[in-house]
């Protein structure tokens, strides 16, 4: 069972009163910006959180790319980066957008680690980017 901390949205509430096993299948019918806003809540708000739902949002490939670039040009939460990154990973996991390949997209995931003002998630965020061109995609 998940717990809150704060007050939701009708929205947050209609996504949690699915089950757990179904949440993702749910989730993959929203629009793009729908899912990015509850994968974040989910994340950022609901514990424990809801990490798997990346996988969702990597399907959307490079709209879904293009979707979390623009909302992290206007963010000044560490969450959202660190969230922005998680499914820009998977995406390159999965080989839903080669992310590694797109050395414009590198230098500004780079450019996003020195917004992050708390030293551990710049940290954290510095860190996963340079494993997740490591790794390589899924085969």
């Amino acid at each position: 069972m998940a717990s809150l901390a704060g007050c939701q949205t009708t929205e947050q509430a209609e996504f949690l009163e699915h089950r757990r096993s179904a949440r993702d299948e749910v989730v993959a019918t929203y629009p793009l910006d729908k899912q990015w806003r509850l994968f974040k809540y989910a994340n950022q708000v609901v514990h424990p959180p809801m990490t798997g739902l990346s996988s969702v949002l990597a399907r959307g490939g490079e709209p879904m790319l293009r979707l979390i670039l623009a909302s992290l040009e206007t963010t000044d939460n560490d969450l959202d980066y660190r969230d922005g990154l998680v499914v820009i990973a998977d995406m390159q996991h999965r080989g839903t957008y080669r992310v590694c390949a797109d050395s414009a997209l590198l230098a500004k995931l780079e450019s996003y680690r020195d917004r992050i003002g708390n030293a551990d998630w710049r940290a954290f965020y510095g860190n996963e980017l340079r494993k997740m061109c490591e790794a390589g995609p899924a085969r």
